[in-house]
């Protein structure tokens, strides 16, 4: 099962680039279910929203990133999955956004995405 995980800092009042382009994964090779999980280190829960698409369809829209249980924890799974078992493609194409609604402060996003081939 490819895992893609990474972090990053989002920016006060903005939205990261597709952070997935160029990982493997981020191309669907096989028919396989997509789960997301992640958290963010800020301590107010849904400042930072995230935006998952399998191809042009928004699969978790806008929905808010819990808060960690501690700074550089998690995600951790289940607690903080946010999105399980979307059907996914062949040829088709994730991506993955975060949107900081703080208007003074960046903050820092860890996620991990779980791409299980169904055959």
């Amino acid at each position: 099962m490819p895992i893609i995980a990474d972090s990053l800092s989002v920016a006060a009042a903005s939205t990261s680039p597709n952070d997935l382009v160029g990982k493997p994964g981020y191309l669907i090779t096989k028919p396989s279910a997509i789960s997301l999980f992640a958290v963010t280190d800020d301590t107010v829960s849904g400042e930072v929203q995230a935006t998952l698409m399998i191809d042009n369809e928004q699969v978790y829209p806008n929905g808010p990133v819990p808060a960690s249980p501690g700074t550089g924890q998690g995600p951790r799974d289940p607690e903080d999955n946010l999105l399980r078992n979307e059907a996914a493609a062949v040829g088709q194409v994730l991506s993955l956004t975060f949107t900081n609604k703080n208007a003074t402060t960046a903050q820092n996003v860890r996620y991990r995405v779980d791409i299980t081939p169904l055959s």
